[in-house]
């Protein structure tokens, strides 16, 4: 566990994402039934973040149009 914390902060700290961000993009992974499947990992998610963020924010754009989540 304390490795997850270690790669959560590095998230934060070195790549410049927020807390709420990361929590974000972390329950949209796990609700889609592709990144569920292959972020098993939180080394792996940060590998993916950057991908992972812009599929939230592009199926956020298809449901909710042009208003801005995060």
């Amino acid at each position: 566990m304390q490795k997850d914390a270690e790669t959560i902060e590095k998230i934060h700290r070195l790549d410049g994402y927020t807390y709420e961000e990361i929590n974000a993009v972390m329950k949209w992974s796990q609700e889609d039934d592709f990144w569920s499947q292959n972020i098993l990992s939180t080394a792996k998610f940060r590998k993916q973040f950057d991908k992972l963020m812009l599929g939230m924010r592009a199926e956020q754009k298809r449901k909710w149009g042009n208003i801005a989540f995060i």
